[in-house]
């Protein structure tokens, strides 16, 4: 049986990764699975950042995880991925009855602290050459300069006024 994460609350969080991993699922895809701790409730939660056969995929990928504090040009090499906080989104997904919890986005968050541990190699050098064309400064910039980015959405929250008691006599019944 799989074990999947759920977070109580879908919204964004701030976090830092704990473990990252090359994947590869049973279609042949590769990904980096990483495991997210979130800073205020400890609850965890996984990203999967795709590598394939889209450019731009592939750079939103390395640019999260320049984000989180990879500076490595070898993709074998996730080093450091657990340096840096990192705001994260998160949703509640239902899927075959099963809520699972995903990360949508990876975005930087002004505190960085220099812990930082090992992870494992992979065999992926075939990633080599869009590994090195994000730059690894790239996590102090702002993540919208990479080619085809998404709209920026803004949000809008509005503070809810407390509910006020009705009169029984104002009921029209």
């Amino acid at each position: 049986m799989k074990d999947y994460s759920t977070v109580q609350m879908d919204g964004i969080y701030k976090a830092r990764a704990i473990s990252a991993e090359w994947k590869t699922t049973n279609n042949g895809l590769d990904f980096i699975q990483v495991e997210f701790k979130i800073e205020e409730t400890g609850e965890r939660v996984r990203w999967a950042g795709w590598m394939g056969n889209d450019p731009n995929k592939n750079k939103w990928t390395v640019a999260s995880l320049r984000l989180m504090g990879c500076d490595s040009n070898d993709p074998q090499n996730l080093d450091g991925f657990d340096k840096n906080d990192v705001r994260i989104e998160v949703e509640n997904v239902e899927k075959d009855g099963v809520v699972r919890s995903r990360v949508k986005w990876v975005k930087p968050v002004k505190d960085d602290s220099q812990q930082h541990s090992e992870s494992k190699p992979a065999n992926v050098s075939k990633y080599k050459d869009v590994w090195a064309s994000v730059s690894s400064g790239q996590q102090k910039s702002n993540a919208a300069r990479l080619p085809d980015a998404p709209a920026k959405v803004k949000h809008r929250f509005v503070k809810a006024e407390p509910a006020q008691e009705t009169p029984e006599d104002d009921i029209p019944f």
